[in-house]
């Protein structure tokens, strides 16, 4: 564009009926809206907006009328979502003790890097501060959670409010390994308890609607090689935390797939967890694709919900537990949103985002090619041909990603 700038708006579509057409805009997309989030009530959606120069939490009233900020945090903020009364928002936000106090910020002029951890992919230099969680009540001053020089991430809220479960390396020197603990914060008194190792690296946790579950990603090492599986642990018990089925360590849930609808920290889901706290569904990475899976951990048994090519992400079940939506993708889309039964039957697609635009080019269907490296592992790439006459040579450009964590794949 002319001012050299991008911008987002947020979109509305409905789950029934099968035209993908019907999507509306509810915000002016001027700046970057983004990161929408419904209410519990569903009367009110809240999302995050640059528009006032810091990425802050507004409030749109689906009753009509126009947002209205509901935070003022100096820093902005990366995460957020809603108490479940609905009374609070939880919000986390980049934060260091200079930052209740009037001292001058001298890091224009020089960085001094101390710390293995000083950048942040998409964030950039940290200038010293970390993620903490901070309560945000709808109609009065925000408070600051936890003040620590760790970062405290991925928090849900427990399903009565009481309990926040976070993710976060609160080790003595947190930069040195990738490893991150499951914890839980008791609102009322800060008392904090850890339900999972801190040897291990947990990620995403969902509390179940029963509020006696936090289903979540994890891998026992620390290699960042292995495959980031679905665990449970139990809140209140005991008893250790244990994969979700017998078999679901031989997943890998976290569908890391590189573009730029990917890369998206928020469109890498939690896990989701039916009504009756009794299955959930996840996304497993396969052969370059990511498809749905439910875990029924009552029966220990494993359900493959979608199928064929391309990659279905950012699931969500509705709250009646009949209707999963997701985002799909392949080779030919960049990504759209899609809904079918909770069951995986009656997939059909809500939007055509990029439908026209499609339309007028061809695109390459790039080929898949497998070889064998060290201990006879099958590695895979995918080799686009250009369209030239038969007979005729083309140089190769070769595209290694440096891996492990990542991937190229169907999208």
């Amino acid at each position: 564009s002319e001012t050299n700038t991008t911008s987002s708006a947020i979109w509305l579509v409905s789950t029934h009926g099968g035209k993908t057409d019907t999507a509306w805009q509810v915000t002016s997309g001027e700046k970057h809206d983004i990161a929408p989030c419904w209410s519990p009530d569903g009367r009110t959606l809240a999302f995050l907006s640059d528009r006032s120069g810091t990425v802050q939490i507004y409030l749109l009233p689906m009753s009509g009328g126009e947002a209205r900020q509901v935070s003022n945090i100096p820093n902005g903020i990366t995460e957020y979502n809603w108490r479940p009364d609905r009374s609070a928002l939880l919000a986390h936000s980049p934060w260091k003790p200079d930052d209740d106090h009037t001292v001058p910020d001298n890091s224009s002029i020089a960085f001094a890097y101390t710390r293995l951890d000083e950048q942040w992919d998409g964030m950039g230099y940290k200038h010293g501060r970390h993620q903490q969680p901070w309560l945000i009540p709808i109609d009065s001053t925000p408070t600051r959670l936890i003040s620590e020089p760790v970062d405290i991430l991925q928090s849900c809220w427990s399903p009565d409010g009481t309990e926040i479960a976070f993710c976060a390396n609160r080790r003595p020197n947190p930069d040195l390994s990738p490893s991150m603990a499951l914890w839980v914060l008791t609102v009322a008194t800060g008392q904090m308890r850890r339900l999972t190792p801190e040897e291990g690296l947990a990620q995403m946790p969902a509390w179940s609607p029963d509020g006696q579950y936090i289903a979540y990603y994890y891998t026992p090492d620390q290699t960042e090689t292995s495959n980031v599986s679905p665990w449970i642990v139990n809140v209140h018990g005991d008893s250790a935390p244990r994969p979700a089925t017998s078999n679901s360590q031989n997943y890998t849930c976290l569908e890391i797939i590189v573009d730029e609808l990917h890369m998206s920290p928020s469109l890498l889901s939690r896990p989701q967890w039916y009504p009756d706290s009794r299955s959930l569904v996840v996304t497993v990475q396969e052969r370059g694709q990511v498809h749905l899976y439910c875990l029924d951990i009552e029966h220990d048994s494993t359900t493959q919900l979608t199928g064929g090519n391309g990659c279905y992400i950012s699931p969500h079940i509705s709250r009646d537990g009949q209707i999963i939506t997701m985002i799909r993708t392949d080779w030919f889309t960049p990504g759209d949103i899609w809904s079918m039964d909770s069951n995986g039957e009656n997939r059909h697609k809500l939007t055509g985002v990029n439908d026209p635009f499609l339309r007028s080019r061809q695109l390459v269907r790039p080929k898949r090619i497998t070889w064998h490296g060290p201990d006879d592992l099958e590695i895979e790439a995918w080799l686009y041909l250009p369209p030239l006459a038969e007979g005729t040579k083309a140089p190769l450009i070769l595209e290694v990603h440096g891996g492990p964590s990542l991937a190229w794949g169907d999208s």
